[in-house]
């Protein structure tokens, strides 16, 4: 559960959005193309705060911020949901605190787009999302870029994680992108091996964040001073200093 991310959009045009994502290493993050690049909304996101394990008001693992964002040209360009997917490349290495999924591939016909599979995410329908969400139930197959399913999903899950557990290890198979609700099943753009290995190949391109310390002066607008004309032994003084870790 620490893996699964709520995230904060502010979008291009200052409008504010919410949705998941996964942590697939140190430092980076899968969640969907449409919580990155919104086509209504300016393009690529002004912003993206990640918060690992989100519990209502407790960030156990605090926030990072994107660096970096990549996707697909088949969703920036042409918003094809064959592509709805992106990679964020992080601030600090939050991963090394909360651990991460691993991921798996297989052909679409594979019956493991077909048993039963996990899906986690924040859906706004449910304490607006402060709160993460799970739900268990079949895969409903696959094509050539997407992966259905008949877990309950709700808007602020896209970008989420829909895995499997194999010898007791869970595998992200799919990032969570749409619900259809009524007697459609859900589904989200799978790791294909094309998208399987690019995530690859974007890691390695990529160089750790340097760590943030421990604790750092949160800032003039959280000190304050009783006075700044005091005479030794006569007059009181009081400093206030916040720092944040």
């Amino acid at each position: 559960w620490r893996t699964v991310c709520k995230i904060y959009v502010t979008a291009a045009d200052n409008t504010h959005w919410i949705g998941s994502g996964m942590i697939i290493d140190n430092f980076h993050v899968l969640t969907a193309g449409h919580v990155a690049y919104l086509h209504d909304h300016g393009g690529w996101a002004a912003t993206l705060e990640i918060v690992p394990g989100k519990d209502g008001s407790d960030w156990p693992y605090h926030h990072a911020y994107s660096t970096l964002i990549r996707s697909y040209s088949g969703w920036t360009s042409s918003e094809s949901d064959d592509h709805d997917w992106a990679m964020l490349t992080l601030d600090r290495n939050v991963g090394v605190y909360t651990g991460w999924m691993g991921r798996m591939t297989a052909g679409s016909s594979s019956s493991i787009y077909t048993e039963g599979a996990n899906i986690a995410g924040y859906p706004g329908d449910l304490d607006g999302g402060a709160n993460m969400y799970y739900d268990f139930d079949s895969g409903d197959g696959a094509d050539s870029y997407n992966h259905y399913y008949w877990m309950d999903t709700a808007g602020g899950m896209s970008g989420g994680p829909v895995w499997r557990i194999q010898d007791s290890s869970r595998y992200i198979l799919t990032v969570h992108a749409y619900g259809r609700g009524g007697t459609d099943s859900n589904y989200g753009t799978r790791l294909n091996q094309d998208k399987y290995d690019r995530i690859y190949t974007w890691i390695a391109a990529d160089s750790a964040p340097t760590d943030k310390p421990d604790f750092r002066d949160r800032g003039n607008s959280y000190t304050s001073v009783s006075d700044y004309n005091v005479e030794a032994g006569v007059d009181p003084l009081t400093v206030n200093c916040d720092v944040e870790n």
